[in-house]
């Protein structure tokens, strides 16, 4: 009985977010963001569905759209991301290519020592597949906040509630499915009981934060990460270019 109050109090947060985000002209300031919310409003209100008119088939059902959960949290990600570094085109736009060249490597990675498996079982490779990207988003969370505080970035408090809301919750669910993993299906129903309170408090953070938008200070003057990126961007490219070099000579000798 707790576990469907949760759920539905879930369910009406993120719906009262939706309706504000458009009430407040909100949501298309934060597209992602919210596109990802209703994502999983949805998922929810079909879980919920299928949770209390077809039991038999909720674990099946549950599993099958866990991936769609964890691919729609990097909306959220690239949101952040955005906005933390809006002003700063070219570094945005390198962190983007790079959190989802790491996204399409670590999933290739699991389907591949999945398919190589001769037990292969969905369950087993979707909390495979979410511990690594979810760890992935913690990492890339991390790398997000250190720039922001090392060049001294301003944020408003619609970011910093993303940024707060998604971190508890991702943070939570890395050491969570770790445990799941090592522990075994024992430890199941504290995992259930975790998730989804964390995902609650993330909710009510996103319910405060987001009521009326309040958007990032511009910036009075001019920081270094431009600068820094197009001095990572020469070097880079200058590496890149004495790689070639190098292997077209290899390739005539």
């Amino acid at each position: 009985m707790l576990t469907l109050v949760i759920w539905w109090i879930t369910m009406c947060l993120e719906g009262i977010i939706l309706f504000r985000s458009f009430y407040g002209k909100i949501a298309s300031k934060y597209p992602l963001f919210y596109t990802y919310l209703a994502v999983v409003l949805a998922l929810d209100l079909a879980r919920y569905f299928v949770y209390t008119s077809h039991p038999s088939s909720w674990a099946m059902f549950y599993w099958s759209t866990q991936f769609v959960s964890v691919l729609v949290g990097y909306a959220v990600i690239l949101e952040i991301l955005k906005q933390a570094l809006d002003p700063y085109q070219g570094a945005e736009r390198f962190g983007r290519y790079l959190v989802l060249g790491v996204f399409a490597a670590v999933f290739a990675f699991v389907a591949y020592r999945s398919a190589m498996r001769s037990n292969w079982s969905p369950a087993a490779t979707t909390v495979e597949l979410e511990r690594d990207l979810r760890a992935v988003q913690v990492l890339v969370l991390m790398s997000i906040l250190a720039v922001v505080f090392y060049y001294r970035i301003a944020i408003g408090r619609n970011v910093k509630g993303m940024i707060l809301g998604y971190g508890l919750f991702i943070g939570t669910n890395v050491m969570n499915l770790a445990l799941r993993s090592y522990v075994g299906s024992g430890y199941h129903p504290v995992w259930e009981f975790v998730k989804s309170y964390s995902y609650v408090a993330s909710v009510v953070v996103w319910t405060v934060t987001l009521w009326s938008h309040q958007p990032n200070p511009i910036p009075e003057l001019p920081t270094r990460v431009e600068s820094d990126y197009e001095t990572l961007a020469l070097r880079t490219r200058g590496m890149a270019a004495a790689m070639r070099s190098h292997l077209e000579r290899t390739a005539r000798s």
